[in-house]
């Protein structure tokens, strides 16, 4: 564990140009998983404030991280809870979470298809 901390503090002390690189691009990935979250609201007409946002966006990644193969509805049911909890029927979680699944299952095709090469 020292010599990956070692490690770790050498790349940072060597290549910061490289870290702030990666620290902006994850900033950026970030700000459009916002701002494609608050497309899908508006898209939607599910009327969240900017907090009220964040944190069903926040209950959305924490359900990626439970441990069950391929989701198994957690996600439908972090989206439920989340806007169950602002007042929103459950009909609206569901609906925001067949819009995220089939936004995953076009954007999959299109890479199995060949169409999202970079040439």
């Amino acid at each position: 564990m020292i010599v990956a901390e070692r490690m770790a503090g050498a790349f940072t002390r060597r290549h910061l140009g490289t870290l702030m690189l990666s620290l902006v691009a994850s900033v950026l990935a970030l700000v459009m998983m916002v701002g494609e979250y608050a497309m899908m609201l508006r898209f939607l007409n599910i009327p969240l404030d900017f907090w009220q946002m964040i944190a069903s966006l926040t209950a959305v990644r924490l359900a990626f991280l439970m441990p069950l193969p391929a989701g198994l509805g957690a996600l439908e049911a972090a989206q439920v809870f989340a806007l169950s909890v602002f007042g929103f029927p459950a009909a609206a979680g569901i609906s925001l979470s067949l819009l995220m699944r089939g936004r995953d299952i076009f954007s999959a095709g299109w890479v199995a298809a060949g169409r999202g090469r970079i040439d």
